[in-house]
């Protein structure tokens, strides 16, 4: 029997927004509690033809602080937490482990030893956020994709057989501001998002699942995020996991129709 992570309306939701045909509900993921009251169109979720997650998958989350989970008010509420939970319903032996650290760019990734921590847990999976928000302010473009092309040449080269997906940091309140390297925060994403197709990697932009959750209902960038406007609140990291199961969710359900 097909195991599927679903999505239902809850009776009486406290929020109900129709906009543009679209009904959007608070929910809950069924088969996973640590997710729950996010607003998106009813769905299935489902991981099956995903040869990506298994019982023997092992996932290892990269990044900086907001990989880390700075900004949710209990750990079980980041967004590295719920994704996994999610996961464990279909796949109980599933595990995942976190690297992000506060604070870190990917300089400090390289230069603390992270990819050798990486590495050495042997993960099946990778998803490496890139830093961004503190890559922005700190270093030049050019050295952001130098570290990006250093961290993922070492984990082809000692990792051959491990899946690395690459995503941004999350979006930030005031990210029209220019700084020192002459570019806003979303052009230094994007800089760093075509260069990261233009190598070849998976890359998961997820901003704009956010984009039609702010078009489709009245919560805004700063709903999502706590109050210094950078670090993902719980919202936030809800509905970054749920982003990222959507895009799984996707990639599945396309491998199953080939």
């Amino acid at each position: 029997m097909k195991k599927t992570s679903t999505i239902i309306i809850l009776g009486a939701a406290v929020l109900a927004v129709l906009t543009g045909g679209y009904v959007y509900y608070q929910h809950k993921f069924v088969s996973g509690p640590s997710v729950e009251g996010t607003p998106i169109k009813e769905k299935q979720i489902s991981f099956e033809g995903d040869g990506r997650f298994h019982n023997d998958t092992k996932i290892a989350f990269v990044g900086s602080s907001v990989t880390e989970g700075t900004g949710a008010s209990v750990p079980d509420k980041r967004w590295t937490e719920r994704f996994t939970s999610v996961l464990q319903q279909e796949y109980p032996d599933l595990e995942s482990k976190n690297f992000g650290l506060d604070g870190f760019s990917t300089k400090n990734i390289i230069e603390e030893g992270i990819t050798k921590e990486v590495t050495a847990y042997e993960p099946t999976l990778i998803i490496f956020e890139t830093a961004a928000l503190n890559d922005f302010s700190r270093l030049d473009i050019r050295a952001t994709k130098e570290n990006i092309d250093t961290i993922m040449e070492t984990f082809e080269s000692e990792l051959p057989e491990t899946h690395v997906i690459i995503q941004p940091s999350n979006q930030r309140r005031n990210g029209e501001k220019y700084t020192n390297n002459g570019m806003t925060y979303p052009e230094y994403v994007k800089e760093t998002e075509l260069h990261i197709k233009e190598n070849g990697w998976e890359y998961i932009d997820f901003w704009p699942y956010f984009d039609k959750i702010y078009e489709r209902t009245s919560i805004t960038v700063g709903d999502t995020l706590n109050v210094d406007g950078i670090h993902p609140n719980d919202l936030g990291n809800k509905l970054w996991a749920e982003a990222l199961l959507d895009y799984f969710s996707n990639q599945a359900t396309e491998n199953k129709e080939k």
